[in-house]
């Protein structure tokens, strides 16, 4: 992720289609309420997932619910190492691998 206040044009479309995902579903499922796990990641850009909220919120006639949980992450990854829950090391996007094996291999060099 290129910075926490100006990701990449990748990183918005990648999570404006996550968003636009979740909004389907909600809406195949029946629900009236929208939010997504992306609002737990430091990495992620708040801004563009709640914008995206929001607009589809209102296009769609539901509820975006828009909560900054960021607060407890690292309580989060405390709690995946206490009982041995994966967590993913990277975003989930090819780009997002290849920086995380680039900054490995850069290591890796270094140490060389």
């Amino acid at each position: 992720v290129q910075g926490r206040d100006t990701p990449p044009v990748r990183c918005k479309y990648c999570c404006e289609s996550r968003v636009e995902a979740a909004f389907v579903w909600a809406i195949e499922s029946g629900f009236d309420c929208v939010s997504t796990s992306l609002l737990y990641s430091v990495y992620q850009p708040h801004e563009v997932i709640r914008a995206c909220g929001m607009r589809l919120a209102a296009e769609t006639n539901r509820e975006f619910l828009y909560q900054d949980f960021r607060n407890d992450w690292q309580a989060g990854i405390d709690r995946c190492k206490e009982i041995g829950l994966y967590r993913q090391p990277y975003c989930g996007c090819v780009y997002s691998e290849a920086d995380r094996y680039q900054k490995k291999l850069q290591r890796c060099m270094k140490s060389a």
